[in-house]
């Protein structure tokens, strides 16, 4: 079982007309939506849309238990190329590594 905190990053996001502060958990789904090189197989479609459904709707400053295969989803899936350089893009891969331990 891995434990992630949904951390306030600088990045923001606009919902619903607002601009609001990104969470790591913001960065996550990035990665979860990214279309693979190659697509993707229903079976990659089942295994994000499982982590993505417990993961959309933490909190920033809350906590999310992944099982480590879930967890093992979501990590692998965080090695797209990003549009932009961020610090936080930085911490958020750092932090992680450092659950992944």
């Amino acid at each position: 079982m891995k434990k992630l905190e949904n951390k306030e990053t600088e990045l923001t996001k606009e919902v619903k007309g607002k601009e609001v502060k990104m969470g790591f958990v913001d960065l996550l789904l990035v990665g979860l939506n990214a279309v693979p090189e190659r697509g993707f197989s229903v079976s990659q479609m089942k295994e994000r849309f499982n982590v993505i459904s417990k993961i959309e709707d933490i909190e920033i400053g809350k906590v999310v238990e992944l099982e480590d295969a879930e967890f093992k989803v979501a990590f692998d899936c965080r090695t797209q190329n990003w549009a932009m350089m961020h610090k936080d893009i930085i911490a958020f891969e750092d932090y992680l590594q450092e659950i992944n331990k």
